[in-house]
């Protein structure tokens, strides 16, 4: 049970080695927050209380990507800040979320939740990020059409995601629909639910990523669009995207297991 009073323990150290991050998170005692440097949450004081009230109606349309996240609001006393409280079960963990998304901050491929802390408990260390409610899923889309349109522009978003997360040296590590998600209003593609990932060194991430992604089609969409539709919409707008970001081998690669999956199909 998350406390609805919250005291600030101190500051995430900036640009610090990892292992000097994680001895950070680890030593923050349980019910206290850390708070990642560059937020909102920035100009809190150490010592200073703040209140978090769970605003369930934050979570409707999110009940299938959630994996336990709680939804709510921080107070500092004259703002209110949306937020959302991710549990993870080791501060190793918590804190490769946090450097993957730093990362992606950083290269400006493709925006991620903005992080703003970490609240340990009895059982977990829960990541705090802003809440974004124009922000949303892929199956949103998916789970109530069969629109040849409407499925199209949910292949070509994961593309788009897919492509900008390799090219920050990303691999996404669960890739699916539901992982994949818009803003309302703008139409940027978001990287969101990033638990499972990772540094690509290699070309394997990126390549179970595209497998596991087709894989996981007839999950969401109950007419699955030709192989033709497919390539236009989902393969084609990748390879466009990762030209010249990746070397000529992970391109080859690729390209060979676009072909394979397409011809399975």
């Amino acid at each position: 049970m998350l406390p609805s009073e919250i005291r600030v323990y101190d500051t995430l150290p900036q640009s610090q080695p990892k292992r000097k991050l994680r001895t950070a998170i680890e030593n923050t005692p349980n019910g206290q927050l850390l708070v990642a440097y560059d937020t909102p949450l920035s100009n809190v004081s150490c010592g200073q209380k703040l209140t978090f009230t769970p605003i369930e109606e934050y979570s409707i349309g999110r009940h299938d990507t959630t994996s336990g996240v709680r939804f709510g609001k921080i107070s500092t006393g004259n703002t209110d800040i949306p937020v959302a409280l991710k549990p993870h079960c080791n501060a190793a963990s918590a804190l490769s979320e946090f450097c993957i998304t730093q990362r992606l901050t950083s290269e400006g491929y493709i925006r991620p939740y903005q992080p703003l802390g970490f609240l340990p408990d009895r059982n977990s260390i829960h990541t705090i990020s802003m809440f974004e409610g124009d922000v949303v899923s892929c199956d949103t889309i998916t789970d109530r059409t069969d629109d040849p349109e409407k499925i199209q522009r949910v292949l070509l978003i994961g593309a788009t995601t897919l492509a900008k997360l390799h090219k920050s040296g990303v691999a996404h590590g669960d890739a699916q629909i539901k992982n994949t998600a818009f803003h309302t209003k703008t139409g940027d593609v978001r990287a969101i639910d990033l638990t499972s990932s990772y540094f690509d060194k290699s070309c394997r991430g990126i390549i179970d990523d595209m497998d596991w992604y087709m894989g996981t089609l007839p999950d969401y969409i109950t007419s699955m669009p030709s192989s033709e539709c497919i390539k236009t919409y989902f393969f084609d707008p990748y390879l466009s995207l990762v030209a010249g970001a990746l070397s000529k081998k992970q391109q080859n690669n690729i390209y060979h297991i676009t072909n394979d999956l397409l011809a399975g199909l």
